[in-house]
């Protein structure tokens, strides 16, 4: 089941915010979230560039049992501006096989759960 927030739309991303979007989640528990972010490492934890999304997904990441976060390789090992969560956080690490070998092991060293590279091989 896709449950949808409401809340103001956010373009190009169309990511829904607000304090409508936090009032809803707050009467959730979601059995998992899936979320994105600008950023991920060790030092920063999860990190966004857009402020109205960091308190929806720190909310979420509260409110789940399980927590997917799905990230390009890019992504890691960088920081972005607003900071929404830590790494040890992270149930589940999905991003493709170019990530770097020593930023996942130091993600798992911190914390992570399990990590998934998908892509082709």
């Amino acid at each position: 089941t896709v449950i949808l927030t409401g809340g103001e739309v956010r373009v190009p991303k169309w990511s829904m915010t607000g304090d409508f979007t936090l009032d809803t989640i707050a009467q959730i528990k979601a059995p998992k979230s899936i979320l994105g972010c600008s950023g991920i490492s060790v030092q920063r934890g999860l990190t966004t560039i857009v402020a109205q999304e960091m308190r929806v997904n720190a909310l979420m990441l509260e409110q789940s049992e399980q927590r997917i976060i799905v990230v390009d390789s890019s992504k890691l090992g960088k920081d972005s501006s607003f900071r929404y969560g830590d790494v040890d956080q992270i149930d589940m690490l999905i991003t493709d096989r170019d990530a770097s070998g020593e930023q996942l092991a130091l993600l798992r060293r911190a914390g992570v759960g399990e990590v998934i590279e998908v892509g082709t091989p």
